[in-house]
């Protein structure tokens, strides 16, 4: 029997979109770096920039998990 996950971290969902960090940073408007210490970091990205992922990613706001403990 195969379990789904329900949530994913910005970096699962990130991968699963089938994104790079440079076109998500760029759609973010930050530097790529940046947002690479933001995936180690999820709790770090502002309410505007959580707001903007799940488009990028094309799913629901609340499948994101934005807790650093989500690993």
């Amino acid at each position: 029997m195969e379990v789904k996950q329900l949530r994913f971290t910005p970096k699962e969902a990130r991968l699963l979109s089938g994104l790079t960090q440079q076109e998500v940073a760029e759609k973010l408007m930050i530097h790529p770096q940046t947002h690479a210490k933001l995936e180690k970091q999820p709790y770090m990205f502002t309410i505007k920039q959580s707001k903007v992922l799940p488009e990028l990613f094309g799913i629901k706001y609340d499948l994101i998990f934005f807790n650093n403990d989500s690993n």
